[in-house]
């Protein structure tokens, strides 16, 4: 999808979100399947519910039918981030410091592309973690993937 069509939606859609008390927490155009998805991730403290979700989707939809932004057939999705969610933003980041996280990598550290570390600190180019009992500086350029861990 073209990045300007999601940049220009994401204001709009995030509007329609906070309307109805929620937090957007993120927005992504994904092709799975054979199929474009318009997935929007929605949150709020105490979590959220079916509902939610349901209120969101016939907001967002309505406001797709008339402005008719998307030229190409897709399918809105809306969804909750989960427990175990992706880190995206220096918001989430902020939001998740100290906590442990699971890094999926470009390149290894000590030997693995899969590390569980505690996320301490981040700058604009790289993240500061906890692991193996060391503090390692890792630039997010070699990230993949950040994901927070929750034990159950």
């Amino acid at each position: 999808m073209n990045n300007k069509i999601l940049e220009s939606l994401i204001p709009i859609i995030e509007s329609i979100v906070t309307s109805l008390d929620l937090e957007l927490y993120h927005v992504e155009m994904l092709k799975k399947n054979g199929s474009n998805y318009l997935s929007i991730y929605i949150d709020k403290k105490d979590g959220i519910t079916h509902e939610d979700c349901e209120r969101v989707s016939r907001k967002v939809s309505d406001m797709l039918d008339e402005k008719d932004p998307i030229p190409f057939s897709y399918i809105l999705e809306i969804s909750s981030p989960g427990i175990e969610r992706t880190l995206f933003t220096d918001k989430h980041l902020e939001r998740y410091k100290n906590h442990d996280v699971n890094i999926k990598l470009k390149k290894a550290i000590n030997g693995s592309k899969k590390i569980v570390a505690i996320l301490r600190d981040f700058n604009e180019d790289s993240i500061i973690i906890e692991f193996e009992e060391n503090t390692i500086t890792v630039s997010k350029s070699d990230i993949k993937q950040m994901t927070l861990k929750v034990d159950f």
